[in-house]
């Protein structure tokens, strides 16, 4: 199946996104509270109680047939080792259960086509990718 994936950035959470987050979480894999919109939304505005304040939002969307399958709740910081990392929103100590959001029957695409999108050209050159 053909997806499209889109990395994003941004300075403060897309509230565009709540219902269509909201919902895929319903569906999700991992459906935990601190994978809801508004607590990660929260978690980000004081990012962690200020752990990461070099931290830049990227969120991965993955679309088949313009329907939302899979979110990959990441930001972009340099590492408490000072190397560019993609980490997971919500991360180290402050949040349990982080992981990406994406329903059963479309995770094996959605990994299947995650860690090629984020190696393609143009994406932060990140050398650890943090998932927990």
């Amino acid at each position: 199946p053909i997806i499209l994936m889109e990395l994003t950035y941004h300075t403060n959470f897309p509230d565009d996104l709540r219902n269509e987050w909201n919902a895929l979480l319903d569906e999700s894999v991992s459906h935990v509270p601190f994978l809801r919109f508004d607590y990660i939304q929260t978690w980000w505005e004081h990012r962690g109680g200020g752990e990461w304040p070099q931290a830049e939002l990227a969120l991965v969307t993955a679309r088949q047939d313009g329907r939302l399958i899979g979110i990959a709740p990441f930001f972009f910081t340099p590492d408490h080792d000072g190397r560019p990392a993609l980490m997971l929103l919500g991360s180290i100590e402050i949040s349990d259960y982080l992981d990406l959001i994406v329903r059963p029957a479309d995770l094996p695409v959605f990994l299947d086509n995650l860690l090629p999108f984020l190696a393609q050209p143009g994406h932060p050159a990140w050398q650890r990718l943090d998932l927990y």
